[in-house]
């Protein structure tokens, strides 16, 4: 076994206790782990205590997680095929043909460092002109969105804005 626990650990009643022993196999490792961390520790403990005692004053919170992660699941079915190796070894998804036609879809796949470097180059007159091709054909992927996009993109609205309107909704 190799001692790691791939089930998210932040949830009601799991103290960081319980995470490090379900997660941690030698003790030796353990009592490193917890005296190099005694802080991390502490605050950790502090804010995820605070955090549900949050949490549990919210009504009907569950139910509106489980809603989204619903919503989620449908959002992925049709926007997403699979997924491929990315920037930095991380994963990206791969859009689905319906996926690629869907501005939702497309807008929601854009990595925010592509996204942000996109606009800066719509809008920021810092970036010279002339570099505006070579960026362009940097951000060419079809499940981003490109330059081209962008610059059509009404100014006075943002990305949420025109993903809701009627022309963009989901077909499921």
């Amino acid at each position: 076994s190799s001692g790691i626990n791939a089930e998210w650990p932040l949830r009601p009643g799991r103290s960081l206790e319980r995470i490090k022993k379900e997660t941690v196999e030698e003790p030796y490792t353990l009592a490193k782990i917890a005296e190099m961390q005694k802080l991390d520790i502490a605050l950790y403990e502090h804010f995820n205590a605070t955090f549900w005692r949050e949490v549990e004053k919210e009504e009907g919170i569950f139910e509106e997680l489980a809603i989204f992660q619903k919503l989620n699941k449908q959002v992925q079915s049709f926007c997403v095929q699979g997924s491929r190796v990315g920037y930095q070894g991380t994963y990206a998804n791969v859009l689905s043909p319906e996926g690629r036609k869907n501005f939702q879809c497309i807008a929601m796949n854009t990595r925010c460092l592509n996204f942000i470097r996109l606009m800066e180059a719509r809008d920021d007159t810092a970036v010279p002109r002339s570099d505006i091709p070579r960026i362009a054909e940097d951000y060419t992927d079809p499940d981003s969105l490109n330059y081209n996009q962008i610059v059509h993109m009404d100014r006075a609205e943002n990305v949420i804005d025109l993903a809701y309107k009627n022309r963009f909704r989901f077909n499921f």
